[in-house]
């Protein structure tokens, strides 16, 4: 494997590390700000993320539809459609992209780096300078037909998606465990109301606030050269010295840095929805605030835990919820959210709306989880528990060999939002790979796991899931 160099031309080496045989870099440009993240995996392909970290305190969608506008065409190629010619004679399959609450993320896989490295210089120029003009925005975002209907690809995208079950469900728990101001509860994508009100003006604004270079990073994985890499993004560096807009910009905040709220007590809300099946169709909610972003041995330690409660027919929440008699729901799962502080719930689908109406599910899942947080350790099954963690441990591992670039870039970009190591005037050095490296090897975290007594795990789910001192839990029936 070739030494990353330390320096080449601005871009200086701001830690390099291997894990399980795979070099993993990060660069920054001294004059610009801008990072490059290369995760040498061996494979035939290239696999290009550009990610900005995008906060909205509000529901008008910019981080959505600024990534629809993107691909309308730059300042240097002012056409729709270059980027997917461009990418068809590069060798790779068009282009791709995707909003989260926290981030917006632009995709290219290449075969080869000859094609990626051609490619690079004018995608990033399209997301950093797009011409971003009013009949781009007419067409793409929201305009009225002349038969009085509202259309546009994003109004029409989200038009299908806000009346969804899912997405009310989980509209209504965000609303109801952030109170005050928090940008993790808003609807990114644009609610209907908000996107008939938005104007060019207000994405251009956006745009110049977030897509700034401190903001961006280059995510790459596959086999690649560091220096044509960061030779091949040379031009973009040039072209954002000069630029006017980004010399006038303010100093650079890193966005998520405001504490999050939490409830002041449990919360119980009841929406309505519409189902196809009136009997059984109806969600319930019960979602907690989680450990901060950089604790990962508790983090691991819930995902286990709730995996405990809610995996297999013999899980104490299958049993006490599915596996009766009569059952009151046809599944349950639940989910981790990547965030400053985790959002953790669970999800009840498929429930008997006439049991949701003659029990209480609210006390009958408090009952269960008191159970498994019983503090002399009985209501937790050890043997169960190791098996789950070495369960874990082995899709941990399959996931870095079979799906390499899926694995090595959704760590790369868990740590560009929330690592100290990976903040704008992070200090070059090992210390800054550290939270990056542990969450590589999950593997080392889940077998400290495996030491854990019944009453640790006991304390765990007293502390965060149903103790005096867990977050107040919020229960949403829909």
């Amino acid at each position: 494997e070739p030494v990353p160099p330390e320096q080449v031309d601005s871009f200086v080496r701001i830690f390099a590390f291997e894990h399980e045989t795979v070099p993993v870099v990060l660069y920054r440009c001294c004059r610009t700000g801008l990072r490059l993240a290369v995760a040498r995996v061996q494979s035939p392909t290239v696999h290009g993320y550009f990610a900005a970290q995008t906060e909205a305190f509000d529901d008008f969608g910019c981080p959505h539809t600024l990534e629809h506008l993107i691909f309308l065409g730059s300042e240097r190629y002012p056409y729709k459609g270059v980027l997917d010619v461009l990418a068809n004679r590069c060798f790779a399959q068009g282009t791709n992209a995707w909003t989260d609450t926290d981030h917006t993320c632009y995709t290219v896989d290449t075969a080869g780096s000859e094609g990626f490295l051609r490619i690079l210089p004018v995608y990033l120029d399209h997301v950093l300078f797009p011409t971003l003009k009013e009949s781009g925005f007419t067409t793409e975002v929201h305009h009225v037909t002349c038969e009085g209907e509202d259309a546009g690809v994003v109004y029409c995208e989200m038009q299908a998606r806000e009346n969804e079950a899912a997405d009310m469900m989980d509209y209504a728990m965000r609303q109801a465990i952030y109170p005050g101001k928090c940008s993790y509860k808003s609807e990114t994508g644009g609610r209907l109301k908000e996107l008939r009100e938005l104007n060019n003006r207000t994405v251009q604004g956006y745009h110049t606030a977030y897509y700034r270079p401190e903001n961006l990073c280059v995510f790459v994985t596959g086999v690649i050269d560091y220096t044509e890499l960061c030779q091949a993004v040379a031009p973009v560096v040039e072209s954002i010295l000069a630029n006017e807009k980004i010399k006038a910009l303010p100093p650079f905040e890193r966005p998520f840095a405001l504490p999050v709220p939490m409830p002041e007590s449990p919360i119980l809300k009841h929406i309505e929805f519409p189902a196809e099946d009136e009997g059984s169709g109806a969600v319930v909610k019960f979602a907690w605030s989680g450990p901060d972003w950089l604790d990962l041995e508790t983090i691991t330690a819930l995902e286990m835990l709730l995996t405990y409660v809610t995996q297999d027919a013999v899980a104490p929440l299958t049993k006490a919820l599915i596996e009766t008699l009569p059952p009151l729901c046809g599944s349950l799962g639940f989910a981790m959210c990547e965030q400053t502080k985790y959002l953790m719930y669970l999800t009840l689908k498929s429930v008997d709306c006439e049991q949701l109406k003659s029990r209480d599910v609210d006390a009958e899942v408090s009952a269960t989880l008191s159970t498994v947080a019983d503090k002399s350790g009985a209501g937790i099954d050890v043997e169960r528990m190791k098996s789950l963690i070495r369960q874990r441990r082995r899709s941990h591992h399959s996931d870095m060999e079979s799906r390499p670039h899926d694995a090595y870039s959704g760590q790369l970009i868990g740590a560009f939002l929330y690592a100290p190591g990976f903040a704008p005037d992070a200090k070059m050095g090992d210390e800054s790979a550290e939270s990056l490296k542990q969450r590589l090897d999950l593997a080392a975290c889940l077998n400290l796991l495996l030491e854990w007594s019944s009453t640790k795990w006991a304390a765990l789910c007293d502390r965060w899931l149903t103790g005096a001192s867990s977050c107040p839990r919020v229960t949403i029936i829909g």
